[in-house]
């Protein structure tokens, strides 16, 4: 994962924006069933975040090479 404080590099902002990426792989399997795929999954991310007055904010994409894709928002501290 990389990020970085876009605030002076890229305007006058009163409150920190990050910008980033991240790069994934894992790997899972079923210790009950021989058959379970265990191929590595790979993936990645990028993602905006500022801290606001009303709390952080962290807005995310995924994507995976096989195609699933997700979108996060937190507002908060994920847990």
């Amino acid at each position: 994962m990389y990020y970085r404080n876009i605030r002076e590099s890229y305007g006058d902002f009163r409150t920190p924006i990050y910008l980033g990426f991240s790069l994934e792989a894992g790997r899972a399997s079923n210790e009950n069933d021989r058959y379970s795929d265990t191929s590595w999954r790979k993936a990645g991310s990028l993602f905006v975040g500022a801290d606001t007055l009303l709390g952080s904010i962290y807005l995310a994409v995924g994507h995976t090479i096989d195609g699933s894709s997700a979108v996060y928002l937190y507002w908060g501290r994920p847990r």
